[in-house]
């Protein structure tokens, strides 16, 4: 999914950011076998963060911060 929301303007992505379900596995072993899940991601303006940070808090959703729009059409890790 993040690679679809970034395109075409590209990102870096930090990996060891995504949240596992699983602490046994690797978070690219994870994700490599999750991949057919749906997984949800969100732009958002980083002067936002902390207020969705506290939303979530709130309603008990987890979420992690885990790149940024890089704006060069690359997709990598940071």
């Amino acid at each position: 999914m993040l690679k679809e929301i970034v395109h075409p303007a590209g990102a870096k992505i930090e990996v060891r950011k995504i949240q596992v379900g699983d602490a046994t596995l690797s978070v690219s072993r994870e994700i490599w076998g999750a991949e057919y899940q749906e997984q949800n991601a969100l732009l958002l303006r980083a002067e936002h963060a902390p207020l969705f940070e506290d939303l979530c808090r709130r309603e008990k959703v987890p979420v992690a911060f885990v790149g940024q729009i890089a704006g060069d059409g690359y997709r990598r890790p940071a």
